[in-house]
């Protein structure tokens, strides 16, 4: 039985160990023995593998199911439904001064969490300037952004001044307007009035602080009594 033992191991043995060459009848035998030995561990290594595996597979779903939010709440994020909403409203801006700013007064007024803008109906803006008039915007809706330093002017839009000798009105669609700027801007038609012209254009970009207008294209110019009757608040 050994010898027979001793045949099937050496056909799976490598060279002969040193440590053997005394017993010029076990060479063989010995040799195969440590040939054989590191096959032993390598289902063991195989396993600690696996575990390991296992294990990282098992930490990355468990992170993933807690910092994904469920479903619902994903949802809730991205849909654009309002909060609150108030009718005949009136928000005074002031600076770190406290001088005013701007007042925005609109009949119907909607906030929407998602984005933190504001839609406004029937809307009147005063933008205040120390020592000069008033300018008034009336619109007929509006959007207003997370911070207050845009506001989308839709539908009908006029700017004016009140009456006077040297006042403007002009009226328009689609402005945008930066309050704080006392800056204005559109790429639709335009149609000013001034005490002693007419001008038309498409296009511009009003610097009402400096009571400055930029046309941009098309402009068009005729002297004729002003007839246009202003929006009132």
């Amino acid at each position: 039985m050994a010898r027979d033992l001793r045949s099937v191991l050496i056909t799976h043995s490598s060279q002969p160990s040193d440590s053997c060459s005394e017993y010029p009848e076990k060479r063989t035998f010995l040799a195969c023995i440590r040939f054989q030995e590191p096959k032993d561990t390598q289902p063991m290594a195989r396993l600690i593998k696996l575990l390991g595996l296992v294990l990282a597979t098992a930490l990355s779903f468990w992170l993933l199911q807690t910092t994904t939010p469920p479903p619902e709440q994903v949802a809730q994020r991205m849909r654009h439904t309002r909060d609150h909403f108030a009718s005949h409203s009136t928000t005074t801006v002031a600076d770190a001064l406290g001088r005013f700013r701007y007042r925005v007064q609109a009949d119907f007024l909607e906030h929407f969490p998602d984005d933190d803008s504001t839609d406004l109906a029937h809307l009147y803006i005063t933008l205040f300037h120390e020592g000069e008039p008033s300018w008034f915007i009336a619109a007929e809706k509006g959007r207003v952004s997370a911070k207050g330093e845009e506001v989308w002017l839709l539908g009908q839009v006029q700017i004016r001044q009140p009456p006077g000798t040297d006042a403007w009105t002009l009226d328009t669609s689609e402005v945008l307007l930066r309050p704080t700027l006392q800056y204005a801007q559109t790429d639709k038609a335009v149609t000013i009035r001034h005490p002693q012209a007419i001008l038309e254009a498409l296009g511009m970009r009003v610097y009402l602080r400096e009571k400055r207008v930029e046309w941009l294209h098309n402009v068009r110019g005729r002297y004729e009594p002003p007839s246009s009757k202003a929006l009132s608040p």
